[in-house]
C-alpha cells in the first residue's frame, strides 16, 4: 500500500508540472465560441433579408455571397478546431480511466475535469460551424430559388404586343422623358461644377494617348523581331500570323478602352467635373462605346475587308465590309438598350415606358440576325477562291438551324407580348456567339503556335531555341503542352461563362433534382423518381465525359507524341476503365448510396466470386495485370497454344487476336498471363530473316557465298550492322545447303524481305550460271 500511496503522489507531481504541456489555452476554445457565436449572428441577418416581402435582385445575389462567405468560414473554422479535439483526446485517453474503487488524487481529478470541459466546449463550437454550414447551404439553396424564380416571372411576365399601338405611345413618352431626365442632369451638373472647374486636368487625356502610342511603339519594336505584329501586306500569311493578328488587334482593343476610362475617370477627378450624379452618365456613356468598340474591332480584324490573305473566314470582299457593319449596329443596339435601362432605374423612371424600347431593340437584333445568316449561307454556298486555308469559324454553319430556331421563337414572343423573353433571347444569341468566337480564337491560336514550333525553320521556333535551349524534340513537346493546356483551360473557364449566360448553374440543377417527389422506400433505401433519373443522368454524363476525354486524348495528345501504339492502348483503356469506375460512384453517390457500408458489398461480392464467379472476376483482373505490367501491347506479334497472330484489343475479359489468316481469336486474359506465350515485338520490333538455298557439288562455294552477301547487303531493308551472314549449312547427296540470314527494323517485313531476296537469288544466279537443283528433288531430299 505504500508503494501504491507512493507512486500515486509521483504521478501526481509528473500530471502538476506537465500540466501546462497538457492543457488546451483558453483563448482558442473562447476565440472559437465568439467565432460560432458571429457566424451564427450573420447567418440570422441573412436570413432575415430573406424572410422580407419583397427582395430585389441585388439584394439576393449579395445575400448569396455572404452566404457563401459564412458557409466557407465555417468549414474553415470548423476543420482548425479537429486538431485541438483530437488533441484533448489524446490527454483524456493518457489519463486512463478511473479504477473501481479508488479515489483520484485532486489534481489528476482537476486535470480530467478541466479536459472533459474543454473537449465539450470545443465539441459544441465545432457542431455549431458544422450547423452554420449546413443552414448556409439550406438558405443558399433558398436564394437561388427565390433567383430562379423572379428570373422566370420577369422573363414569361406578359406586356403588349407590338401590334399594339399604346406600346409604341408608351415608348416614345418614356423616350421623351429619359431625355428631359438627362439633360436637366448635365445642366444642373455643368451650372455647379464649371465655375469651379479646373479645366487644366483635362489635358491628361491627350498626354495619356500620346504615352500609349509610345509605349506601343516601344513593343512594335521590340517583339518586330520575335512575333509578326507588323502592318500586313497583301500576301499569303502562315496560319499562325493570321491568328496572331486578330488576337493581337484585340488585345490592343481591350488596352486602349482601359486606358481611355481610367485616363478620362482621372481627368475628371483632377478637373473637379466629377459628381455621384454625372458618374453615372460616363458610366453609361463607356458601357456603350466599349462593347461595341470591342466587338466591331473583333469583327472587323476576323473579317479583314480589303486583304483576303489575312481573313479568316471564307467570305468575299463585300461580305467582309458587311459583316462588321451588322456587327457595330448589333453591339451598338444591344448595349445602349441595356444601360438606358440601367440608367432609367436609377433616374426613377417607369419601367413601362421601357417595354416599347425593349420591343424596338429586340426586332431591330432580330432583323440584324437575320441578315447576317442569310449573308452566311449564301457565302458558305459558293466560297471565294482569295481566302487561303484553312477557313476557321466554319463551324458556325452547323448551328444556324439552331439560331434561326431561337430568332423565331424571340419573334413570337414579341408578337405575344413577351417583350422581356425576346430580348433575352435576342442578346443572349450575340453574347454567346461573342463567346464561343473567342474561345475557338484561343483554340486555334494554340495550335497554330504548336504547329509553329513544330517547325524549326519558322522564326518562333529559332527564337524559343535561341532563348530557351529547347532542342526541336523539346519544342514538340512544349507545343504538345500549350494544346493540351489551352484545351482544358477554354473548357474550365468557358463552359462556365456559357452557362452563366444563359443563367444555368450547378444549384438550379439540384433544385430541379430536389422538387421530384421522394417515391418509394423499401427499409433504408429509397428509391424515388428523382433519384433514379439523377443516377441515369449522372452516368450518361460520365460516360459521354469519359469517351469525350478519351478522344480528346487520343487525339491531341497521345496522337503527338512518339509512344509504342501499345503504351498509347494501355493509356487509352486504363482512363475508360477509370472513368467509367467515377461515372458508376458519382450517380450511385448522386442516388444517395452510403460507401460507409461498403464492407457489406464486399462480402455480399465475396459471396458471389465463390459461387461462380472466379472466372469472370479472374479474367477482369489479369486483364488489368495485363495493362499494367504489359507482356503483351496491342499491335504485338505473339504465339500461344491456341494460335498465332496480332494482338488487336485487350477488353476487360478477353482479348482479341487477328490471325494471319484473317480469323479472330478469342483468348481469355487469365490465360495470357498463367499459361506460357511468345511475343515477337515484345521489347522491340527487330526481327530476322532465313533464306535456305541449294547448289549442285561442284559449284564454287566462294562465289554463291559472295554474291548471296551481295543479294543480302543490297536490299535497303536488310540492316548493315550486324551484317548479314552466309552459312553452308548442310551437305545433301545432291546439293549443297546455304542459309543466308539477316536482321531487319521490323519483324512484320521479315516474309516481304525473305521472298525479294529469292527473288533477286534467281535472277542473280542464272546471270552467274549457279545452278539450283530441280525444286521437287530439293524438296524430296529435305
Amino acid at each position: 500500500m505504500m508503494w501504491r500511496g507512493l507512486l500515486a503522489v509521483l504521478f501526481a507531481a509528473f500530471l502538476l508540472n506537465a500540466a501546462p504541456a497538457l492543457a488546451i489555452d483558453s483563448t482558442l476554445v473562447v476565440n472559437a465560441e465568439h467565432e460560432a457565436a458571429a457566424l451564427r449572428s450573420d447567418l440570422e441577418r441573412a436570413q432575415g433579408v430573406l424572410s422580407q416581402d419583397i427582395v430585389s435582385d441585388e439584394q439576393l445575389a449579395d445575400q448569396r455571397n455572404v452566404l457563401e462567405k459564412l458557409r466557407a468560414d465555417a468549414q474553415t473554422e470548423a476543420a482548425k478546431l479537429s486538431s485541438p479535439i483530437k488533441d484533448v483526446q489524446q490527454q483524456i485517453a493518457q489519463l486512463g480511466p478511473v479504477a473501481n474503487g479508488q479515489t483520484e488524487a485532486d489534481t489528476i481529478s482537476m486535470q480530467r475535469k478541466l479536459l472533459v470541459d474543454t473537449m465539450a466546449r470545443l465539441t459544441a463550437a465545432q457542431k455549431q460551424f458544422d450547423l452554420v454550414t449546413l443552414e448556409s447551404d439550406q438558405t443558399s439553396a433558398k436564394v437561388s430559388g427565390l433567383q430562379r424564380d423572379q428570373f422566370f416571372q420577369r422573363i414569361f411576365r406578359a406586356d403588349k404586343s407590338i401590334f399594339n399601338p399604346q406600346l409604341w405611345s408608351d415608348a416614345a413618352t418614356g423616350a421623351a422623358l429619359f431625355t428631359a431626365r438627362v439633360t436637366g442632369l448635365i445642366s444642373v451638373w455643368w451650372e455647379q461644377q464649371a465655375p469651379q472647374a479646373n479645366f487644366a486636368g483635362l489635358l491628361v487625356v491627350p498626354f495619356a494617348f500620346l504615352a500609349l502610342w509610345f509605349l506601343y511603339r516601344v513593343l512594335h519594336i521590340s517583339f518586330a523581331g520575335w512575333l509578326p505584329m507588323g502592318k500586313e501586306v497583301l500576301v499569303p500569311l502562315s496560319p499562325f500570323r493570321r491568328l496572331w493578328r486578330v488576337v493581337w488587334g484585340t488585345l490592343g482593343i481591350i488596352v486602349g478602352l482601359s486606358i481611355l476610362a481610367l485616363t478620362v475617370q482621372v481627368a475628371l477627378a483632377l478637373s473637379g467635373l466629377s459628381t455621384q450624379r454625372f458618374d453615372l452618365l460616363t458610366q453609361a456613356l463607356f458601357g456603350v462605346v466599349a462593347p461595341t468598340v470591342f466587338q466591331f474591332g473583333l469583327s472587323w480584324l476576323i473579317a479583314s475587308p480589303g486583304n483576303p490573305q489575312a481573313r479568316l473566314i471564307a467570305v468575299d470582299n463585300a461580305a467582309a465590309r458587311n459583316i462588321p457593319f451588322f456587327v457595330l449596329l448589333a453591339a451598338f443596339i444591344q448595349s445602349f438598350t441595356a444601360q438606358v435601362t440601367n440608367l432609367s432605374s436609377q433616374l426613377l423612371l417607369p419601367v413601362s415606358m421601357l417595354a416599347g424600347q425593349s420591343a424596338f431593340s429586340s426586332a431591330l437584333l432580330i432583323a440584324l440576325a437575320g441578315l447576317l445568316l442569310l449573308l452566311l449561307r449564301r457565302q458558305a454556298s459558293v466560297p471565294p477562291a482569295d481566302v487561303p486555308e484553312p477557313h476557321y469559324l466554319a463551324w458556325f454553319i452547323r448551328l444556324m438551324p439552331l439560331v434561326w430556331l431561337l430568332l423565331l421563337v424571340a419573334l413570337g414572343a414579341l408578337t405575344f407580348g413577351y417583350i422581356a423573353l425576346a430580348w433575352f433571347i435576342a442578346g443572349k444569341i450575340l453574347d454567346t456567339i461573342l463567346v464561343i468566337v473567342m474561345m475557338m480564337l484561343v483554340h486555334h491560336l494554340a495550335d497554330a503556335f504548336a504547329d509553329t514550333l513544330d517547325n524549326p525553320v519558322s522564326l518562333v521556333a529559332s527564337n524559343t531555341r535561341r532563348i530557351t535551349g529547347i532542342g526541336e524534340r523539346g519544342l514538340a513537346r512544349l507545343g504538345l503542352a500549350i494544346r493540351t493546356t489551352a484545351d482544358v483551360l477554354l473548357v474550365v473557364v468557358g463552359v462556365p461563362w456559357l452557362m452563366a449566360l444563359w443563367t444555368v448553374t450547378w444549384v438550379d440543377f439540384r433544385s430541379v433534382f430536389n422538387g421530384l417527389s421522394s417515391g418509394f422506400k423499401f427499409g433504408n433505401v429509397s428509391i424515388a423518381p428523382g433519384t433514379v433519373l439523377s443516377l441515369i443522368t449522372v452516368f450518361i454524363l460520365g460516360i459521354l465525359a469519359t469517351r469525350f476525354l478519351s478522344s480528346w486524348l487520343e487525339r491531341r495528345v497521345l496522337k503527338q507524341t512518339e509512344l509504342h501504339k501499345g503504351v498509347k492502348d494501355s493509356i487509352h483503356t486504363g482512363i475508360n476503365y477509370l472513368g467509367y469506375g467515377l461515372a458508376a460512384t458519382f450517380a450511385l453517390s448522386s442516388a444517395g448510396v452510403d460507401f460507409s457500408s461498403i464492407a457489406l458489398v464486399a462480402g455480399a461480392l465475396g459471396v458471389g466470386i465463390g459461387f461462380g464467379l472466379q472466372s469472370i472476376v479472374n479474367n477482369l483482373v489479369s486483364g488489368l495485370i495485363l495493362l499494367a505490367e504489359r507482356p503483351l501491347r496491342v499491335g504485338d506479334w505473339i504465339v500461344t497454344r491456341a494460335g498465332e497472330g496480332i494482338v488487336r484489343k485487350i477488353n476487360v475479359r478477353a482479348t482479341e487476336i487477328e490471325t494471319f489468316d484473317n480469323g479472330t481469336l478469342i483468348i481469355p486474359n487469365s490465360t495470357l498471363i498463367t499459361e506460357p506465350l511468345k511475343n515477337w515485338t515484345h521489347r522491340d520490333t527487330l526481327g530476322r530473316f532465313n533464306v535456305q538455298v541449294g547448289v549442285k557439288h561442284g559449284t564454287d562455294v566462294d562465289l554463291v557465298a559472295k554474291t548471296l552477301e551481295e543479294i543480302a547487303k543490297a536490299h535497303p531493308k536488310v540492316m548493315r550492322y550486324p551484317p548479314p551472314v552466309i552459312h553452308l549449312s548442310r551437305f545433301a547427296s545432291q546439293y549443297l545447303e546455304f542459309e543466308v540470314g539477316g536482321q531487319i527494323a521490323d519483324i512484320f517485313e521479315a516474309a516481304n524481305i525473305s521472298s525479294d531476296i529469292r527473288f533477286a537469288i534467281v535472277r542473280t544466279f542464272k546471270e552467274k550460271g549457279i545452278i539450283i537443283p530441280d525444286a521437287l528433288e530439293f524438296l524430296e531430299k529435305r
